[in-house]
């Protein structure tokens, strides 16, 4: 019964995830820029619409990403190096509010100036 308990609250857990991702598109990185994907992260992010999944391939990209809609950001063993950067990844929920539906997974930020992800 313990068992049961637990998956009904992880499924309840995972019922606004499927919302979110029915009818988002999904949009793919790599750092060639190539079978259709864009070349930087930050492309990708202003391409994409509200609630959109963006994928990121493995690899290193030299960027500052700014993130001003509802969107997730999944990184299979990505880099985002922001040297010379205030910060790696910008949340910017100052001038939109309402991004509680920002999700980031699996990204290593290294070298910003002041904050990895904001």
């Amino acid at each position: 019964m313990h068992a049961f308990t637990r998956l009904r609250l992880l499924t309840a857990a995972a019922v606004p995830l499927l919302t979110m991702a029915a009818g988002a598109a999904s949009l793919c990185v790599d750092p060639a820029g190539s079978h259709g994907c864009y070349k930087h992260i930050a492309d990708a992010v202003a391409a994409a619409a509200p609630n959109d999944l963006i994928d990121v391939e493995a690899g290193v990209y030299a960027e500052e990403v700014t993130i001003t809609k509802p969107l997730s950001l999944t990184g299979n063993a990505a880099t985002i190096d922001a040297a010379g950067h205030s910060r790696g990844i910008f949340i910017n929920g100052l001038d939109t509010p309402g991004l509680a539906g920002v999700h980031i997974t699996g990204f290593v930020v290294q070298n910003a100036n002041f904050e990895g992800v904001l």
